[in-house]
C-alpha cells in the first residue's frame, strides 16, 4: 500500500495533474492554432481550450479548507475530460481526410493470418454477446466505484495517484486519435461479419452508448484499456484482496473491446501499453512531487516562504 504522507491537499500550489492538464490543453491550443486556423471552427476550439486552462490556473491558486474543496482539487481533471472528449470531434481528422484502419487491418492480417473480431463470430451466443456487452460498458463503472473507495477509506494519495495516471493516459489517447484516427473494425469491416451481435439488454445498450457517444475516429490506442489499467493498477495496490477479480474484470474488458467489433488487437495492446507508461511516469512524477511537500509540511510555518523562494514546490 502507498504511504499516506503528511501534507496540505488543500493547499494552493500547482500539483502533477494541474501541470499534465495544462500542458494537454496548451499542445490542443497549438493544433488548433497550427493547422485549423483557416477553419470555421477554430476560434470556438481555442475558446474551450483557453476556458479550460483559466479553470486549471484558479483551482490551483485557491487554498479552500475542508474535505469537498479537497475532492473536487484531487478529480476535477476526470470531470473535464467529458468535455475534452466531445470536442475532439472537430479535430480527429485534421492530418488525415479520413480514418486509417487499412493500415491496421493488414498489419494484422500480416502477423496473425486473420481478424480477431471477425475469428470470434464462432463463439457468438446471446449469453456471451450480454457477458461481452456487459463487461465492455462496466469501464464506465470503474471511475465512479474506484471514487467512493478511496473516499471510504480516506486514501487521498492512491485518489490522487489515480487521477493523474489516469489522466496522463487519456492525454494521450487524445493526441494519437489526432494523429492517427482509426474507426475500428465495426465500422470498417461491417460488411464482412455475417452474424449479428444481438441479446435483450446490455447488447443494445452498450451498442446505443458507442453509436451516439463514441468518438469517429478515436479507437487507437483503446483508452478503455489505458484507463482501465491505470484505475485498476491502483485500485489493486489499495485492496489486495480483490486484486484476482480487478485483473480478471480488466482481462475481460479487454476481450470484450476486440468481441464487441469495437477495437482491434492491436488497440487494445496499444492501449495497455499506454496505461503501463503513464502509471510508470506518473508515479515516479508523484513520488517527487510528495516528498518535496513532505519537506514542507515538516517545516515551521516561518520557514516555509523561504523554502518557496529557494525553488522546492508547494
Amino acid at each position: 500500500m502507498f504511504r499516506e504522507p503528511e501534507i496540505k491537499y488543500n493547499r494552493a500550489g500547482f500539483r502533477p495533474l494541474d501541470i499534465a492538464t495544462l500542458a494537454y490543453l496548451l499542445f490542443e491550443m497549438a493544433v488548433v492554432l497550427i493547422f485549423l486556423r483557416q477553419g470555421p471552427i477554430w476560434m470556438f476550439l481555442i475558446g474551450i481550450y483557453l476556458l479550460g486552462a483559466t479553470l486549471v490556473v484558479l483551482f490551483s491558486a485557491f487554498q479552500i479548507p475542508g474535505p469537498r474543496w479537497r475532492v473536487f482539487r484531487l478529480t476535477y481533471p476526470l470531470l473535464m475530460m467529458i468535455f475534452l472528449y466531445e470536442v475532439l470531434d472537430y479535430q480527429i481528422f485534421i492530418f488525415h481526410t479520413g480514418p486509417l484502419d487499412n493500415l491496421i487491418n493488414s498489419f494484422e492480417m500480416a502477423i496473425l493470418g486473420f481478424d480477431a473480431s471477425f475469428a470470434l463470430q464462432r463463439y457468438i451466443s446471446v449469453t456471451l454477446n450480454e457477458v461481452m456487452s456487459l463487461s465492455y460498458i462496466s469501464y464506465y463503472f470503474i471511475p465512479p466505484v474506484a471514487l467512493i473507495l478511496f473516499l471510504m477509506y480516506r486514501r487521498w494519495n492512491a485518489l490522487e495517484r489515480t487521477v493523474l495516471s489516469a489522466s496522463v493516459a487519456f492525454y494521450a489517447c487524445y493526441a494519437i486519435f489526432i494523429f492517427f484516427p482509426i474507426v475500428g473494425p465495426r465500422l470498417y469491416l461491417e460488411n464482412i461479419y455475417y452474424l449479428p451481435l444481438s441479446g435483450p439488454v446490455f447488447t443494445p445498450l452498450t451498442q446505443k452508448i458507442v453509436a451516439e457517444g463514441g468518438l469517429h475516429g478515436g479507437a487507437m490506442p483503446s483508452s478503455h484499456c489505458a484507463v482501465a489499467l491505470a484505475i485498476i493498477w491502483f485500485l489493486a495496490h489499495e485492496f489486495r484482496r480483490f486484486r484476482i477479480s480487478l485483473f480478471l474484470l480488466l482481462a475481460t474488458l479487454c476481450i470484450s473491446t476486440v468481441y464487441g467489433r469495437y477495437h482491434y488487437v492491436s488497440d487494445v495492446i496499444a492501449g495497455l501499453l499506454v496505461g503501463a507508461v503513464s502509471i510508470a511516469l506518473t508515479s515516479r512524477w508523484q513520488n517527487g512531487f510528495l516528498a518535496r511537500q513532505e519537506v514542507v509540511a515538516a517545516l515551521p510555518e516561518a520557514e516555509i516562504r523561504d523554502t518557496v523562494g529557494a525553488g522546492l514546490d508547494v
